[in-house]
């Protein structure tokens, strides 16, 4: 089985966090203890819709040991739901997830990770999503949310994202990856492929991506720039060879979907309806494939090294995919004027915002 990050396994750092450091850049104040109350809120009221799950936040390594007691009231047979596996991995599938959720709480990461309860399990729920996700990363520097999905690089003022916003719609993204194979079943198939595991990688995230951004219109009807400017910053991932985070096709078309329908959904309806949404608009597999090659020639353009060496590139070399020149050409021109748009005037380095 193929179970890995695509392209570049370090690159998850650079994409979906920030890290530990950022999280003592600001007290635990008001503003800190309110958006820690919106969370729980807004898990209280998944859970009111999938009573069959517990939703528990973790947000740092102080919480490794509640982690511990939550896994062991799972019980023995306890299943990992979101990868799919034989009976005879279960119990290392699931002890590597424990392990993984503890390098994403030392990290200061955002992640989700759903189990199903053992035969005699203790659990309340027969399922638990653990999301690992902390407040005080986010609102310790007016500027968290923007590096962290800029990588470090300097952007427009205009560019600045809400990190209040940014953090319930980061919090969305993580439930529905578990509301996900809650619904669906395991979200990610075994495969001896890389291709294929980085195309599982790559779906999951459209998905969660655009449910969050449809979750965001329905609270903020209001036109902002989080989603445009989420969709601007997805497409550079493309430079962090990060391409299950370019979402910005899905995300570009919810900013043009009629939310009139939506507005009123209740939680569970518009989870369903996302899914479905998603299931018109995701790539299929086939599609993936001359989407990464039209990448690694975007990145080859680009002089990012060593790309040549993925074991993606071997694949779709074997399979005769060759990449699209006027693919290659769209997203090139996609990342230049996400570049332009975002960078007429430069943001303060960290330690320097307000």
């Amino acid at each position: 089985m193929k179970h890995q990050i695509c392209f570049l396994l370090a690159g998850i750092a650079l994409i979906t966090g920030i890290g530990p450091a950022s999280a003592s850049a600001g007290s635990l104040g008001a503003e800190v203890r309110e958006a820690a109350a919106e969370l729980d809120t807004a898990l209280d009221a998944y859970h009111t819709a999938y009573p069959e799950i517990g939703f528990v936040r973790l947000r740092g390594e102080a919480d490794i040991t509640r982690l511990v007691a939550i896994t062991t009231a799972l019980g023995a047979g306890a299943r990992n739901v979101d990868y799919e596996h034989p009976d005879g991995a279960r119990e290392a599938l699931r002890e590597a997830q424990v392990e993984r959720i503890v390098g994403m709480l030392g990290a200061g990461l955002p992640s989700a990770t759903l189990f199903r309860r053992g035969p005699n399990g203790s659990a309340n729920e027969a399922f638990t999503c653990i999301i690992t996700l902390d407040e005080r990363v986010f609102l310790g520097d007016r500027l968290a949310a923007t590096r962290l999905l800029g990588s470090g690089r300097e952007f427009a003022e205009s560019a600045e994202l809400d990190n209040r916003a940014f953090l319930r719609l980061t919090l969305d993204h993580e439930v529905f990856h578990c509301l996900d194979a809650y619904s669906n079943g395991s979200t990610h198939p075994q495969t001896y492929s890389q291709l294929a595991a980085c195309y599982h990688d790559f779906r999951v995230e459209q998905r969660a991506d655009l449910y969050a951004a449809l979750a965001h219109r329905v609270r903020s009807p209001e036109s902002d720039q989080l989603i445009p400017n989420l969709a601007r910053f997805r497409t550079l991932a493309i430079l962090d060879w990060d391409i299950a985070h370019y979402t910005a096709p899905v995300l570009w078309s919810v900013l043009v979907t009629d939310m009139a329908p939506l507005a009123h959904l209740g939680t569970a309806e518009l989870a369903n309806r996302a899914m479905q949404i998603a299931d018109e608009l995701v790539v299929s597999e086939e599609t993936y494939r001359t989407l990464a090659a039209a990448v690694i020639d975007v990145l080859l353009e680009q002089g990012v090294a060593g790309v040549m060496f993925t074991e993606v590139f071997g694949e779709l070399s074997e399979l005769g995919i060759e990449a699209d020149p006027s693919q290659v050409a769209r997203l090139s021109t996609a990342i230049a004027a996400a570049q332009s748009h975002l960078s007429e005037i430069r943001v303060t380095r960290a330690g320097e915002g307000a």
